[in-house]
């Protein structure tokens, strides 16, 4: 994988975790949406397993690899948190940690934005 296609794809990842913030807001706030929409488990969301999977191997050896693995493990066990409160209706307890969400994922986005800029600067990765 090429340094733009991988550009591409954290690039898209960037856009698929926006979405899925979109929608466990919408969760939240008392929405109906399937787990498919919003994957509790980090590893069977759409971006976790492009980088656990393809972006691992052309990204693990970058040093901001392991900081989004982490932050993205970190955004998804609030998530959990904030998902049990919804599914035992305690709606007003999972509304309460929604700042707590916005802050990990804002987190994400911060490493995913240093990984790109690592990708950018890396001859390791090819264009």
């Amino acid at each position: 994988m090429g340094k733009t296609e991988v550009l591409m794809m954290l690039l898209k990842a960037k856009q698929v975790h926006l979405e899925w913030r979109a929608h466990a807001e919408h969760l939240i706030k008392g929405m109906e949406l399937s787990d498919a929409k919003v994957p509790v488990d980090g590893s069977c969301c759409e971006f976790g397993k492009w980088f656990s999977g393809p972006g691992k191997s052309c990204l693990s050896f970058l040093k901001h690899y392991e900081l989004v693995l982490e932050t993205h493990q970190v955004m998804h066990a609030v998530y959990r948190q904030i998902h049990d409160h919804a599914m035992q209706h305690n709606i007003k307890e999972a509304q309460g940690r929604l700042l707590e969400l916005a802050q990990a994922s804002d987190a994400l986005l911060d490493a995913l934005e240093l990984l790109e800029q690592e990708v950018l600067a890396s001859p390791e990765c090819p264009d």
